[in-house]
Order: C-alpha cells, then structure tokens, then sequence
C-alpha cells in the first residue's frame, strides 16, 4: 500500500516536471540559491504549466490554496522577496505538491523541523535556504488536523502522518531549480533542498 501511495506521488509530480528542465545551480550553496527573475519565456511556461495544474485538479488546487492561508511560517518566506507576487508563489506551491504532502509540509514548517529563510548569499544576492530545525517533541497533529501542540513529560509523542507523505514525495522527485517549472522564491527553495539536504532526508519520526 505505501509502495503504491509513493508511485502515485511519483506520477503526480511527473506529470507536472516540464520536459527540458533547466539544470541546477550549483555554485554558493552554503550561503542558498540565488533568486533570480525569470526570462520572458520561462515566465510564460511557468504561467503555462500553472494553469494546467489548476485546470486539472481544481478542487484539490482550491484546497491546497485554503490551507496555505493559514501556513504562517511557510507564508514568511514566499512573501519575503518584494519582486515577486506572493500570492502567486503560494500557486506555485499549490501546484508543486499533493495535498498530503503539502500537509506535511506546512506542519514541519510550523513545528520548526524545516526553516526557509531569505537571505543574502556571499555575493549579496537575495537568496532562499533552508535548514533542519531542532523542534521541542510534539504530539498530535495528523492529516488534516491542526492540533500540534508540544508533547507534555508524561505524553507519548506521535508524529503526524502527512510528515511521512511529504517525505514520500520529496525522495520521488526531482526537486532541483526550475524542475518545477516555476519561479521565484518557492523555486530556489526547491533547488536549495535538493542541493543542500539532499542526501539527508529527515526522518520523520525524529522528534518522537
């Protein structure tokens, strides 16, 4: 059953890779992944590839939309960098990702397991990084639930399902640059997981 779930994300985000991605950034990745404005064409396809994904799965686009309303942490960093619609950088991560993975994401943002941060890199670049945070134990939480909260001494910690389902589709995709096909800071975010924690996928039972 797990085997099948994760082939399906595997499909689901195959269909939405663009067929001649471009190749990842490479250089200062200790410092993150420049954020640079896309070319007239690469917006053009990025809108393209946006709407199709809307197009497709409109009920499952409107939710993933919902949720990120309220996804504060996350939100910090797709509204940080003034060049780019914010609104827009959460369609982009709408479209990117089933609805339990981003799920799982939103709530490994807001427990601090995963930091996205705007920075400046070594040539003074706007720059997106991410890094592993060191959260408190949490308990609660789970696919379509709000109800992290932290663990207290006599509890025993559960991690929410949809951590797992985000790992699931993170390892089956190639999350590098504009692989997605998009832009902006949700893009570099991507490369800059790929680059950097690639490799060292969190387990998601590590606060439990």
């Amino acid at each position: 059953m797990i085997i099948a779930a994760i082939s399906t994300l595997a499909l689901f985000m195959a269909s939405l890779t663009p067929a001649s991605a471009a190749p990842p950034h490479t250089a200062d990745q200790a410092s993150g992944i420049a954020i640079t404005q896309p070319t007239p064409q690469q917006r053009e396809a990025a809108l393209a590839k946006l709407g199709a994904a809307k197009s497709t799965d409109p009920v499952g686009f409107g939710q993933r939309m919902r949720m990120l309303q309220n996804a504060d942490a996350l939100n910090r960093f797709l509204f940080a960098d003034a060049r780019f619609d914010g609104r827009q950088q959460q369609e982009f991560v709408a479209a990117s990702m089933p609805t339990d993975a981003l799920q799982g994401l939103i709530e490994m943002t807001d427990a601090g397991m995963l930091k996205f941060e705007f920075v400046k890199n070594s040539n003074g670049q706007p720059a997106a990084k991410v890094s592993k945070g060191h959260p408190r134990p949490l308990i609660g939480g789970g696919l379509g639930t709000t109800s992290i909260r932290p663990a207290g001494l006599d509890s025993l910690p559960q991690c929410p399902s949809a951590w797992a389902a985000f790992w699931a589709w993170y390892a089956n995709t190639t999350l590098v640059c504009e692989a997605l096909g998009f832009f902006g800071p949700w893009t570099a975010a991507g490369c800059y997981l790929a680059l950097a924690l690639g490799g060292m996928v969190i387990d998601f039972n590590m606060s439990c």
